[in-house]
């Protein structure tokens, strides 16, 4: 049984956050990330690396043509789980020609925003999303 330590964690760093100017979503998004970790069955990928040396790896499983499945991994900031999630979330049942129309302003936007200096966060999310639509176009 949980002694709700983990709940009260995730709470102070959501606090954090806020107080860093991180918006309710982007907050969200940072502490309780959705597609997470490889994905069986993909069919591309694509890996890149931030000036401060994180990385963000993205996993895309592509049929005909449409994005059905897609996470990420990442060992970056909070800004960058943020992001790695979001855009996971954006892609999926797009088109590869869809998803490549997504930009950084995009992001932010679903978002609702990140603190100015964690902005490189999403223009890495975009980049390595677009390494992995290239993997994509090239297999099929």
């Amino acid at each position: 049984m949980s002694d709700g330590a983990l709940d009260k964690f995730r709470d102070a760093i959501q606090q954090e956050l806020r107080l860093d100017g991180f918006s309710e979503k982007a907050l969200l998004h940072a502490t309780r990330p959705a597609n997470t970790g490889e994905l069986t069955g993909h069919n591309a990928f694509s890996i890149s690396f931030g000036e401060s040396g994180e990385t963000l790896a993205i996993w895309l499983k592509v049929e005909d043509g449409v994005i059905t499945g897609a996470s990420f991994t990442s060992d970056g900031s909070d800004a960058l789980t943020a992001c790695g999630s979001m855009i996971t979330e954006l892609v999926k049942n797009k088109t590869l020609e869809e998803a490549r129309l997504i930009t950084s302003d995009d992001l932010l936007s679903a978002l609702d925003g990140l603190p100015s200096t964690q902005l490189p966060a999403a223009h890495l999310a975009v980049e390595v999303l677009g390494g992995a639509l290239e993997d994509a176009s090239s297999a099929g």
